[in-house]
């Protein structure tokens, strides 16, 4: 509120008979001072606020318009954060499980090789090959000392050597060939020799198979030929008889089928099977 000089005079008028005039006088200094000093001080904010860019000098409801829209954002901001989080604690779990399965893996893998290699060791072309072959060559040694006898060391066995077996016969349990020293020194296929011959090695080779399984295992006490006899020529079946008496001092008993009275009667203990009225009828042959 500013006062001229008139409205001086009338507050003078109007206060002279109340309070003394130099005392109005002092008041109405002090109200001079007062304003110029309040005047300063708006100037200075005025100054102020000049001073300010014009985004900061905006009405105050569009500030308030804009925080209130800020307060929106922010919420909708914490909003987002939070599922942002959970997002980020879930893949933080699936990390931890595929770093498990991951280990559960390599772990897998490990064991697949080892039982891959395993099986490999302990495969027909690991151990069950080196076991074959050496029973094969132990079969063989046992069936040539039978059959060199059977033979007049005539004959003789040999595994069929890799260089000359076909893909197909490398797997193939005693795949023998036969050298007839009568012959020729060429080896032989068991396919392409004498019916003799091949009953010869077929003997030698059941005998030197059970040879060999009862060093193996539980010992084999009898032995079974069945026909095959007639084959021979009576070289041949004296040949059979002697190495047949021979082997009783190996085995508890040796059961012989033949048809061949010549044959039967060259070993003691002989039964005739004949068929009586629809049965089997059994008897002991007594010596002639």
């Amino acid at each position: 509120m500013s006062l001229d000089a008139d409205g001086l005079r009338a507050l003078e008028q109007r206060y002279s008979t109340l309070v003394p005039y130099e005392q109005l006088q002092d008041d109405l200094r002090s109200a001079r001072q007062s304003k110029v000093t309040c005047e300063q001080g708006i100037n200075g904010l005025n100054k102020q606020i000049e001073s300010y860019p014009l985004s900061a000098r905006r009405p105050a409801d569009e500030v308030e318009e804009e925080l209130k829209d800020n307060k929106e954002l922010l919420s909708r901001a914490d909003v987002k954060r939070s599922e942002v989080t959970q997002q980020l604690a879930k893949m933080g779990k699936q990390r931890e499980l595929r770093q498990s399965l991951e280990k559960q893996k390599h772990v897998a893998d490990r064991l697949s090789y080892l039982y891959k290699l395993l099986a490999g060791l302990l495969g027909r072309s690991g151990l069950q090959a080196y076991l074959l072959r050496r029973a094969e060559k132990t079969i063989v040694d046992l069936a040539n000392n039978a059959l060199n006898g059977l033979s007049h060391s005539r004959m003789r066995l040999e595994l069929r050597r890799e260089s000359d077996a076909t893909s197909t016969q490398t797997d193939k349990a005693l795949d023998l060939v036969v050298y007839d020293h009568d012959t020729g020194q060429h080896a032989i296929p068991i396919g392409l020799v004498s019916g003799s011959q091949r009953f010869r090695i077929a003997v030698s080779l059941a005998l030197a198979i059970g040879r060999y399984t009862s060093r193996e295992a539980r010992r084999i006490e009898s032995v079974i030929i069945d026909e095959g006899f007639g084959s021979l020529d009576k070289s041949g079946r004296d040949d059979m008889i002697q190495e047949l008496n021979s082997l009783r001092e190996q085995l508890e008993r040796i059961i012989l089928v033949s048809h061949q009275d010549e044959f039967a009667n060259a070993f003691s203990d002989r039964y005739s099977f004949k068929l009586v009225k629809g049965a089997s009828h059994v008897s002991l042959m007594e010596d002639e």
